[in-house]
């Protein structure tokens, strides 16, 4: 817990003496003493004793003792970076490469070239990432700095992934699992199993992702790791509102942002935030998935974590589309997808187009709607993401319905069946039940006998999540708020009358 309550000084002896020393002017004592205390605070999650611990002795430490700076401005760096103060770190990680320098240790450089790589992934700057680790990565195997070599594999890994070039990340991530299990470094070790476990996520590997997420919560639980624990937590919940399943993945992340609010990181409050916004949306909760996206859209911005932020701008585009304000859903929907295209993110901006087709298509902008859907089937068919394809065919196959292109339409509807097969229940689409609406729609009006089939398949299912949904009020709203589900509902009920 972030605090400087006289209860959590109390249990710090070392603060207590390195304060009495300060006071008498036994600077050297002192220092010494502070350094204990930042690390005993930063252990127990008070980030702000700790910072002002590590940043007293850093005051009180010559400028000739270059190592015991050095390894203060580390501390200070993994606060700055939890904490999301963006412009402390990246002076901090400036000095911290000046001192690196000027102790003319390769390992050194490979350390902060590990840490300023990871700031440059909170950036949304991939090809920087990328850049940086390449030459650092060969520093460190020079120097036999083991843990960095590990955690450059890492970043470049989850730069990789980012970029959507999946078989090069999982190499990467492998390597830095590899380094970590033969060095002994189970932090290291479990980030690998979590990251190896989001490739597989993103590409529909549930299973296999599920199995690795719990190999590293194993490992943080072991290691009495918080802060891992709460990042699985996100990352579980985030499988479970993949697959549809609503309550449990709001028990995940109710109890991840406590646990982040906790230990004071700022990150992960910030990715939980804008997973509660998307359920909420999926749920018909309008007005609390904006409570959360206007929380997590300002902490994006205020610890630069441009990822977030774009996510937060494709969220609030949505809201807003929802809540029928379409122009300013349109304004937000096209700052995420310059944002998206600003950091290289492909799944972003694949993202960004299918929702400003969305958009578009309901505002009867199909020309304009469909080159967004292109755009993004283009995108889903290079990444192999079969789910967020259909999406995207989906919407296409509604632009020539309203248009009267009923010939086009089926193309993009035989397209969605011959992959429906392999993908239960859409799991991994973003609105599923839009699809499927959108092919009932389509085979009604070509008179194919598809038609009810489908529509039985998705009222089966709507009915199934629906159940799920523990609170009452949730699951009405899920089911009477969300246009594409109250349409299913009621094309089943007259198909039934009939």
């Amino acid at each position: 817990m972030t605090t400087s309550s006289s209860t959590s000084s109390t249990k710090n002896r070392p603060l207590i003496l390195a304060k009495q020393h300060d006071q008498k002017g036994e600077y050297k004592k002192a220092s010494r003493l502070y350094r204990l205390a930042g690390e005993y605070a930063f252990a127990s999650y008070e980030n702000d004793i700790a910072q002002s611990c590590f940043s007293r002795a850093l005051e009180l430490t010559p400028d000739a003792q270059f190592e015991a700076r050095y390894s203060l401005m580390f501390w200070l760096e993994r606060i700055y970076t939890l904490t999301g103060q963006l412009e402390r770190r990246s002076q901090n990680l400036t000095a911290l490469a000046a001192m690196a320098d000027a102790l003319d240790r390769d390992k050194k450089r490979a350390e902060v070239a590990a840490r300023l790589a990871l700031y440059k992934l909170d950036n949304g700057d991939n090809q920087d990432v990328i850049s940086i680790v390449r030459l650092a990565v060969r520093i460190a195997q020079t120097a036999s700095a083991t843990a960095a070599e590990a955690a450059l594999n890492l970043t470049w890994g989850r730069a990789l992934q980012r970029l959507t070039e999946f078989d090069a990340a999982q190499q990467r991530l492998q390597r830095a699992l590899s380094l970590a299990k033969e060095h002994d470094l189970p932090e290291l070790e479990a980030d690998s199993y979590r990251y190896l476990g989001v490739v597989c996520e993103e590409n529909g590997r549930y299973p296999q992702a599920k199995s690795l997420y719990k190999q590293a919560l194993a490992l943080y639980e072991t290691t009495h790791n918080r802060r891992g624990q709460s990042n699985m937590l996100n990352n579980l919940g985030k499988i479970a509102y993949d697959q549809g399943e609503y309550t449990a993945a709001l028990r995940y992340w109710d109890h991840a942002i406590t646990s982040y609010f906790e230990i004071g990181d700022k990150p992960g409050r910030c990715r939980v935030l804008i997973n509660q916004s998307a359920i909420r949306l999926n749920l018909g909760d309008y007005d609390q998935a904006k409570i959360h996206n206007d929380a997590a859209l300002k902490l994006s911005r205020e610890i630069g974590l441009r990822f977030g932020e774009c996510l937060s701008l494709i969220n609030l585009g949505l809201i807003h589309h929802y809540l029928t304000d379409q122009e300013a859903a349109i304004l937000y929907a096209n700052q995420a997808l310059s944002l998206s295209v600003e950091m290289g993110s492909k799944r972003l901006e694949g993202f960004a187009h299918q929702t400003l087709g969305n958009m578009l298509r309901i505002g009867e902008q199909y020309g304009e709607a469909a080159d967004h859907f292109w755009e993004a089937v283009a995108i889903w068919h290079e990444m192999e993401q079969p789910a967020l394809l259909m999406e995207s065919e989906a919407g296409l196959a509604d632009v020539a319905l309203a248009t009267g292109e009923l010939a086009e339409a089926m193309v993009h509807i035989e397209s969605i069946f011959d992959k429906l097969n392999s993908i239960a229940n859409l799991d991994g689409a973003e609105s599923p039940f839009t699809v499927y609406l959108i092919c009932h729609n389509v085979l009604a009006a070509t008179k194919d006998a598809r038609a009810n089939k489908i529509l039985h398949q998705a009222h089966k299912l709507l009915t199934e999540r629906a159940n799920a949904i523990i609170d009452d009020n949730a699951r009405t709203l899920f089911l009477k708020k969300v246009k594409s589900h109250r349409q299913i509902i009621e094309l089943f009920a007259s198909l039934i009358l009939n």
